[in-house]
């Protein structure tokens, strides 16, 4: 048995071991053991950072973790102790400073618009954030006391950049600024016991993403030796907040009898989204000049159609099942999910009045769309302890696909003014063609009372490799990964 251990640890070392559940707003960390039993059977690495499960978290001084992921190279780190009656943990998942973005500029003797100047800062190609991958980052606190847990946590994985009185591809700039990424913070509550003999443990969230992907610059071109102020001009805006809701039951048993279990629960989340971009326009005088606060999208690199007004709402109403039966070694967990989602999205499109106000007019369909959808999605765990102090974790997710049936109702304007006989309405149902599952095994070897590792694999949908991508390195992205392709591991202490 010893032998067996240290193959499947030497083995993930050597498949490159990464901790796969990169932390992601509203779900901090995911450890191997939840990942390889579709999260239906959580470790202690799970609880100790969520609000209604740290007291499961059984220590004397404290409790630490540390995992790993190799693409893209994001570490995950959490450490949880007692202060008098109260419960503090601290957990951090991410990149650091890793992939932000490299610049490089010269610093020389040159030309600023049209006059000799010492220290002329150069730009081979004007920076961007936009592409490629970005850093990633989640902190999370959480504080335990009188049977009630709080997590504050940010999730972060914004890019910016900015300077000033600089040249690039012949222009010169007097300033510039862009910025691309999220900020996600979150405010969780729950209780930890009970309120009732069969359940009821509720919870309550707040998250709320600022989204900005944004450029601004302030550009003088150079015409035949001649050097013309543009002004400031907003090349991208594409910033709004998602602000969503959630609360939940927490779980009430209907049946509890010869090892099984079947529960009951009921999840509420509001979700809704609100616009507040910027775009040019020209005034009376021929003049470049900002409008801010525009509650939509705006056309990208100017232009006076292409203006979107709207606002988005969103309800999802998930009654659930689950139940879970053990038996010596064996235990056995599913959960069955009934997602009803129901969004309302309000669209009117807009031209610039043209008066030189830099005002809107309706020119276009103004709409309401009303999607009301069922996603049922259906989890199940087994895990097998071969000996007490090692356990065989097997999960598979099958998610059904959403059927929906979305109604729109529809009018046209032309220059503010409603068209005759132009209002619609349509309604179109949808089936999904196809059904997404995955497969996903673990272990978790429980060394000593004090020291645990898990590891796990998984693949999803399509052709499972036993060792994945047979070419080089297996695409996540992709899900290439094999079943035997170890991608996770991590270890956590205990004292």
């Amino acid at each position: 048995m010893k032998r067996f251990i240290l193959i499947v640890l030497i083995v993930s070392i050597t498949a490159g071991i990464v901790f796969a559940q990169v932390a992601v707003p509203g779900n901090p960390l995911e450890s191997p053991q939840s990942a390889a039993t579709s999260g239906r059977i959580r470790s202690t690495a799970d609880n100790f950072i969520r609000a209604d499960s740290y007291v499961d978290v059984k220590f004397d001084k404290f409790y630490t973790m540390m995992g790993y992921e190799n693409a893209p190279g994001s570490a995950n780190l959490g450490y949880a102790t007692k202060i008098k009656d109260a419960y503090l943990g601290i957990y951090y998942g991410g990149t650091l400073w890793a992939n932000i973005p490299n610049i490089t500029y010269t610093e020389s003797n040159g030309t600023w618009l049209g006059t000799n100047k010492s220290g002329v800062k150069s730009y081979a190609t004007l920076p961007d954030v936009t592409g490629g991958t970005a850093p990633s980052n989640n902190f999370s606190v959480l504080i335990g006391v009188k049977d009630m847990g709080f997590r504050v946590s940010v999730f972060t994985n914004k890019r910016l950049f900015t300077d000033s009185d600089f040249v690039s591809g012949g222009n010169s700039y007097k300033s510039y600024e862009t910025e691309s990424g999220v900020v996600t913070p979150q405010i969780l509550w729950s209780m930890t016991k009970n309120l009732a003999a069969n359940g009821i443990k509720p919870y309550v969230a707040l998250d709320m993403a600022f989204t900005k992907n944004y450029a601004k610059e302030n550009r003088y071109t150079n015409n035949g030796g001649s050097w013309t102020a543009r002004g400031e001009n907003v090349t991208q805006s594409d910033i709004y907040t998602n602000t969503t809701i959630s609360a939940g039951l927490g779980g009430y048993t209907l049946l509890n009898k010869d090892n099984f279990r079947l529960s009951a629960d009921l999840d509420y989340v509001l979700g809704f989204t609100i616009y507040d971009n910027e775009y040019n326009y020209n005034d009376s005088n021929g003049n470049s000049k900002i409008m801010t606060g525009f509650k939509g999208t705006v056309p990208t690199g100017g232009g006076t159609t292409g203006f979107n007004e709207r606002s988005e709402t969103r309800h999802k109403i998930t009654p659930s099942l689950s139940g879970q039966w053990s038996d010596g070694p064996f235990a056995i967990r599913f959960k069955l999910n009934l997602n009803t989602p129901i969004n309302e999205t309000l669209s009117t499109e807009e031209s610039l009045k043209g008066d030189g106000s830099g005002s809107t007019i309706k020119n276009g369909t103004d709409s309401k769309v009303v999607l009301v959808g069922f996603n049922p999605d259906f989890r199940l765990a087994v895990q097998w302890k071969i000996v007490p102090n090692l356990a065989l974790n097997l999960g598979g997710r099958i998610n059904f696909g959403t059927i929906s049936s979305t109604t729109t109702d529809a009018t046209t304007y032309t220059n503010n003014t409603e068209n005759k006989d132009s209002s619609t309405k349509t309604v179109v149902t949808s089936n999904p063609t196809s059904v997404t599952n995955s497969l996903a095994m673990g272990v978790t070897y429980n060394a000593t009372d004090y020291l645990t590792f898990e590891v796990a694999s998984g693949a999803s949908n399509g052709t499972i490799n036993v060792f994945g991508n047979t070419g080089n390195t297996p695409n996540k992205a992709l899900n290439e990964y094999g079943l035997l392709y170890f991608t996770n591991l991590l270890i956590s202490i205990k004292y």
